[in-house]
């Protein structure tokens, strides 16, 4: 497979390789001149159609954890620059992500007509389902990552949902015994956890009735659900490190590989959450491979530049 993509992106026939950053990949290519050359290369790979960068509106947040604001608006000035110097994608939240992809199959088992929205988007603020409703939304595209900057009660929230991940860490322990050791899981597990995500209403407004969803809930496969079970698997990765100190960086940290590698093809991550996505990818056994995880940039391009030969 990896061959004919190649081939195939030669002969510029292959989509470009969606290639993800996290927040101290972009720092370092921004704000370090020794990166200096790897900013050219990706560059170079960018504007020849190789790749397309993808960006997360989680880099605010991070830029305004050190406590410097100045620094923290200057950083998202320079990323959103980027943003229209170079072909880039942003990735939507990890909950819409994995609400839609358990909305999609549910509406596909009753028959109904579902819109399933594209894992990216064009601009930082189309994240938001109905983004077009927002009373400043000229502003908002205007400003692209920096109307986020003025709005950090958004990340609180998102936070305030992550940090309840803890309590259904036993959900997913038990979620990945179906998705990387095929042993089967128990029904009521499957049901607690996706019947979060389920949906109320249907795409035409009408409430869904509770017989709909036990019957979905019953017949469901787990592994359908790529974010979903990629969730469940790297949680297993996280659990099993005993060495492992949980901090507040894990939170995003966490955002990062949920959102990201389920839908790119090349990311870069912290070296801690670096090692757990390979160890995922190592025994993944979803249809479509995760994505290669490098905890360098340097690495990541070396990766993307031998899928095209003429680089």
């Amino acid at each position: 497979m990896a061959n004919n993509s190649s081939d195939a992106r030669a002969r510029g026939i292959a989509p470009p390789l969606k290639l993800f950053l996290d927040h101290c990949a972009i720092i370092n290519l921004l704000e370090d001149s020794s990166f200096a050359v790897q900013r050219e290369r990706l560059e170079s790979l960018c504007v020849g159609g190789t790749c397309v960068l993808i960006l997360t509106i989680w880099y605010v947040h991070e830029a305004l954890r050190d406590g410097n604001k100045d620094r923290a608006r200057d950083l998202c000035e320079k990323i959103e620059a980027l943003s229209k110097q170079l072909p880039s994608l942003w990735i939507r939240l990890r909950t819409e992500l994995q609400e839609d992809e358990v909305a999609d199959e549910f509406f596909r088992s009753i028959g109904a007509k579902y819109q399933k929205r594209k894992p990216f988007c064009e601009e930082a603020v189309a994240i938001f389902s109905n983004h077009e409703k927002l009373v400043d939304i000229e502003s908002a595209r205007k400003q692209g990552l920096l109307w986020f900057f003025d709005k950090p009660y958004l990340f609180g929230e998102a936070l305030n949902e992550q940090r309840n991940y803890p309590g259904v860490k036993g959900e997913l322990k038990t979620a990945v015994k179906a998705t990387v050791g095929r042993k089967k899981m128990p029904n009521e597990t499957k049901r607690l956890y996706v019947e979060g995500l389920l949906p109320s209403r249907t795409p035409g407004g009408l409430v869904i009735a509770e017989d709909s969803k036990r019957q979905f809930l019953q017949q469901m496969d787990i592994n359908k659900f790529r974010a979903v079970a990629f969730e469940a698997a790297l949680s297993e990765a996280t659990t099993a490190d005993a060495r492992a100190r949980p901090t507040e960086q894990d939170s995003v940290d966490l955002q990062h590989a949920v959102c990201a590698l389920p839908y790119v093809d090349v990311a870069v991550l912290d070296g801690k959450f670096c090692k757990y996505a390979l160890t995922v990818r190592q025994n993944w056994k979803g249809v479509e491979p995760l994505a290669e995880c490098f905890d360098t940039v340097g690495a990541a391009l070396d990766w993307i530049e031998k899928q095209t030969p003429n680089c």
